[in-house]
């Protein structure tokens, strides 16, 4: 069986362990999916008794009622050969008597192989039906169920809020359902030690087991432990498998710091590949990264794993300067001082090279002393003004 709340039930029940308490959402989710339970889908009996598990567990105590309810909707879901409810009661250790009747306890409808869904079954022993369609029920690694994701948006809030406490209650509850974005998140909580004892081992635990259900950014958080040895032994070559995945999942961190990993030279189990370096760039400044179109025009221009391309380096250092990046900015003023590829303006040079100052760029007051002598007193008037106008919009 998985793990899930309804194994940490029984555990919890068998150690004397206390889960985190439910949320405030608790009642609207338990309220949603005991009428989802009540219509007669397998899925959501079987996640409706997963939950109540939790619930039920909160204080590490466990009546022999709540665990009669618990195990009665398993066995809704399993009268109806829903294979993962079957498993579940498989594992469960206590003894409850399977329905004799063939019929779900909360419901009353039928289950049997001769008459899958008669309203009422009046007697007699009968075999659990034969299986159903799976899947079009169990919707786990295909939708995220609403609950899980209304959670795991608590959560989140909550962390945003810097609320770790309620952030890991919460993110514990979402991930009772595998939810990929919340097991991250409390990897992420115990790696940085926010509300809880810094934990590096438990926070890669948890990165791995989110990576393993498809989350780029756990794969990318994972990638980071490999690389860095955090919470796990260095290592470089599964540090570029998972970040590899991640990239190619899309994730745009993910790529730009495949790049420069392709880059670095000082990796003994990663090799220098620039041509991948230039194309990961190329990836993230394409997907979005604020930071990647700069570095992939540095590429482009300067012939970096590739074909020099300097006029497709501009577009790139033009978009830089459209996300108000200081590199970007000094490169066009380079390309602006330099009027090779584009028309020679030195006013606009020593503009942006003020703002690239202004964004702490570490060569800007070197290269505006440089041109000081080619650019006019008025255009330098004329480019302070617009550099003030530029601060204020920018709230400075």
């Amino acid at each position: 069986m998985s793990r899930s709340l309804l194994s940490a039930l029984f555990c919890a029940t068998m150690l004397g362990t206390a889960l985190p308490g439910t949320s405030s959402l608790a009642d609207e989710t338990n309220d949603w999916l005991r009428e989802e339970a009540f219509k007669g889908d397998a899925f959501y009996q079987r996640t409706y008794a997963i939950k109540l598990s939790h619930d039920y567990a909160q204080d590490g105590e466990v009546t022999e009622d709540e665990m009669f309810e618990v195990v009665r909707w398993l066995e809704c879901a399993a009268l109806q050969g829903y294979e993962p409810a079957i498993d579940d009661l498989q594992d469960i250790p206590v003894n409850f008597d399977i329905s004799e009747t063939g019929e779900c306890h909360y419901t009353g409808a039928g289950y049997t192989a001769d008459n899958p869904n008669p309203e009422a079954v009046d007697d007699a022993p009968a075999p659990i039906a034969q299986p159903i369609d799976t899947a079009a029920s169990d919707t786990t690694s295909s939708v995220i169920p609403e609950l899980a994701e209304k959670i795991y948006g608590a959560a989140f809030d909550a962390f945003e809020a810097e609320n770790y406490t309620d952030a890991l209650n919460l993110a514990k509850e979402a991930a009772a359902f595998d939810h990929a974005g919340a097991i991250h998140l409390i990897g992420i909580i115990h790696r940085d030690g926010l509300g809880v004892t810094a934990d590096a081992s438990e926070g890669a635990y948890h990165f791995r087991r989110a990576a393993e259900l498809g989350d780029s950014y756990a794969m990318a958080s994972l990638a980071d432990c490999y690389l860095n040895g955090t919470g796990v032994e260095a290592n470089g070559t599964r540090a570029l498998e998972w970040l590899t995945k991640a990239a190619e999942l899309g994730n745009t961190t993910a790529q730009f710091n495949l790049s420069w990993i392709y880059q670095a030279e000082d990796q003994p189990d990663i090799p220098t590949d620039l041509a991948l370096a230039r194309h990961w760039m190329g990836k993230a400044a394409e997907n979005g990264d604020p930071d990647a179109p700069y570095y992939y025009g540095y590429f482009l221009e300067y012939g970096i794993g590739g074909a020099e391309e300097p006029l497709e380096a501009i577009n790139w250092y033009q978009k830089a300067v459209e996300l108000d990046d200081a590199n970007g900015y000094a490169a066009m003023a380079r390309m602006y001082s330099y009027g090779e590829y584009v028309t020679e303006d030195m006013e606009r040079a020593w503009l942006y090279l003020l703002i690239a100052e202004d964004g702490d760029h570490p060569d800007a007051h070197i290269w505006r002393d440089t041109i000081e002598p080619y650019v006019t007193p008025d255009q330098r008037t004329r480019a302070a003004a617009e550099f003030e106008r530029y601060r204020a919009r920018n709230g400075n």
